[in-house]
């Protein structure tokens, strides 16, 4: 076998031990923070709840990530099935993810639709 399939498979393998480690502390910030939505909303102030909702999210978004960086881990173990992907859909929640970084740098994302 050769090294750098030695590599990519101790890769796979550490990706995978990692990301199913990492989604139990993302699961309980999620629901922690739920309990505070549910016990605290428009009991503190607006800031207060822009917070909680910011922490709420992106907890959330990273639990999706971890997940499907566990997904990606798996793959090399079954066969690829090709399938069509919606390009507009990805590049909004690309967009969306990196929002924040965008507004920081003033930066310009655009989209241009090109039909083969």
């Amino acid at each position: 076998m050769s090294k750098l399939k030695i590599r990519n498979d101790e890769l796979l393998q550490f990706s995978y031990a990692a990301s199913h480690d990492l989604l139990e502390p993302i699961r309980s910030i999620i629901i922690f923070s739920e309990l505070l939505e549910d016990n605290y909303k428009n009991k503190l102030d607006k800031t207060a709840d822009e917070f909680l909702q910011f922490i709420l999210n992106n907890a959330k978004r990273m639990h999706l990530l971890i997940k499907d960086l566990l997904e990606y881990s798996k793959l090399s173990s079954q066969d690829l099935n090709k399938q069509w992907i919606n390009v507009l859909e990805t590049y909004n929640i690309v967009k969306e993810n990196i929002f924040n970084i965008i507004n920081k740098k003033n930066a310009v994302i655009k989209y241009i639709n090109i039909i083969i």
